[in-house]
């Protein structure tokens, strides 16, 4: 066979694989990611402005809470670490999967003392604030599992050596 026909023959091959299910469940979960490390920059965010004291209007209603200094410190740092990750996902970054594990770790670990305190001290909290918590924790847990799947890795470009194929 000449070069040429390898070539085709190798460049077919790439071509067919991208269609491939494994391929397609690499793309459904980076956008499944993409979409939960918007939601969660929002969250965060929006949670951490309503803790400075602001009231957020919708139109329909106000989103507004007691001023929680600590709190609204901790949820801006967990928020700017979501737009990070979105920025390194939606730019196809190197080091997309490593920013998005350290955005989901610390909106799990954040969101768990929010909870623990919530629970622990009524006082030092509110029931619209329990109830964020407990209303976000299980989309921090879903993000942080579907990162170590198989497709999340993938879909992030983190593809360990047990999921590569041939030499």
């Amino acid at each position: 066979m000449s070069a040429a026909s390898e070539s085709r023959l190798a460049r077919g091959k790439e071509s067919s694989s991208a269609g491939s299910p494994e391929a397609r469940r690499g793309v459904g979960a980076r956008i499944a990611l993409e979409i939960l490390i918007v939601v969660n920059a929002v969250a965060f965010l929006g949670a951490s402005v309503i803790h400075f004291g602001y009231a957020i209007p919708l139109g329909f209603t106000t989103l507004g809470d007691a001023a929680l200094p600590q709190s609204a410190v901790a949820e801006g740092v967990i928020g700017v670490a979501f737009v990070v990750a979105a920025a390194a996902v939606f730019a196809r970054g190197s080091w997309a999967w490593g920013a998005t594990l350290v955005a989901y770790l610390l909106g799990v670990i954040g969101v768990l003392i929010g909870l623990s305190v919530s629970v622990g001290d009524p006082d030092l909290s509110s029931s619209p604030n329990f109830w964020f918590h407990l209303a976000i924790l299980p989309v921090v847990v879903v993000g942080l599992l579907l990162l170590f799947t198989r497709s999340g890795r993938a879909g992030l470009g983190k593809a360990s050596t047990a999921d590569k194929v041939g030499p």
